[in-house]
């Protein structure tokens, strides 16, 4: 066979070969995942390397990962046994191609009586505090702010509020906070938690909260309230009404504007602990699946946002 011959073989062989691939799939290479160096001795257990948190958006959500291990539980409430939550869900219309934005819901929720969760995706099986909720996605962002990484967590509802209040479309979240480690290496601890509750942002150190393990093996201490175990997984109580996020419950809080006026109105926000959940890997999505040209109402603060600007929180 002369070269030229030869040529327009192997032009037909690969054009076959692409020709075979699954639509939208490429011969690109497949970049692998950074590996993450070794802790050296001295630098403390439970420590995330440099890598993961400048790699966060390529390496995906994996066990090890700082997304993953430091993930927030969620708490949410019910009253009079009878009103539920407004539970999270896809902030994507799911099945959408091209993907579309959750258009929320634009009904008023309620007449005259309180039912936050009008509209919503139910939370699961109530029996009683602590029940495990439904499944239900994540998005995170990574950044880093001089002397700390930060990594947000940031969750979808179709509306907020009860009555005649609130608007349609609900993006509410907090913020983990990681630190050098004391050996200067590049290696950085949980070191606190921003609890974000509209427009108002709460800083707790870690020794300030409930945390809690979670193992996969099936043990919970979820239920465990002490403040300052120092453990993996921050507690995050969700407001009632507006989905704010506080470090502690307040059964004793009555107070159901969804868009408190000053922050000690917003302090006020009934949240306990009926469901909780734990996000895990396979929940979670990163910023970018959210277009931050996309409409979601009042609900400005969506993941692409919040990544620009969760360094002045």
């Amino acid at each position: 066979m002369s070269n030229f011959g030869f040529i327009i073989f192997a032009f037909l062989i690969a054009a076959a070969m692409i020709m075979a691939l699954p639509q939208g799939q490429s011969l690109a290479p497949v970049h692998r995942r950074p590996a993450t160096p070794r802790r050296p001795e001295g630098v403390g257990a439970g420590t995330f390397h440099g890598s993961q948190f400048r790699s966060f958006d390529e390496m995906g959500f994996v066990p090890g990962s700082p997304g993953v291990e430091a993930a927030p539980v969620f708490l949410y409430s019910r009253t009079q046994s009878i009103y539920d939550p407004c539970y999270p869900e896809s902030a994507i219309v799911l099945g959408s191609d091209p993907p579309k934005p959750n258009p929320g819901s634009h009904r008023k929720h309620g007449t005259g009586s309180v039912n936050p969760g009008a509209d919503c995706t139910n939370p699961g099986p109530y029996h009683g505090a602590y029940s495990l909720g439904r499944r239900f996605p994540v998005y995170l962002s990574a950044a880093y702010c001089g002397s700390s990484w930060r990594v947000n967590y940031d969750v979808y509802y179709v509306h907020d509020g009860v009555i005649l209040e609130g608007h349609r479309s609900d993006w509410e979240g907090v913020t983990v906070v990681f630190k050098r480690d004391p050996s200067g290496l590049d290696w950085w601890h949980r070191d606190s938690v921003i609890f974000n509750k509209h427009g108002w942002h709460d800083h707790y150190s870690w020794s300030d909260l409930e945390t809690v393990q979670v193992d996969d093996s099936g043990t919970s201490d979820v239920e465990d309230e002490t403040v300052g175990n120092n453990r993996a997984h921050p507690k995050v109580y969700v407001g009632f009404f507006s989905h704010s996020a506080f470090a502690h419950r307040c059964d004793t809080c009555r107070h159901t504007d969804a868009g408190p006026a000053t922050e000690h109105i917003a302090d006020q926000e009934y949240r306990s602990n009926d469901w909780w959940r734990l996000p895990r890997a396979e929940d979670m999505h990163l910023w970018s699946e959210i277009d931050r040209n996309w409409d979601y109402g009042s609900a400005y603060s969506t993941p692409p946002i919040n990544r620009d600007e969760m360094c002045g929180f």
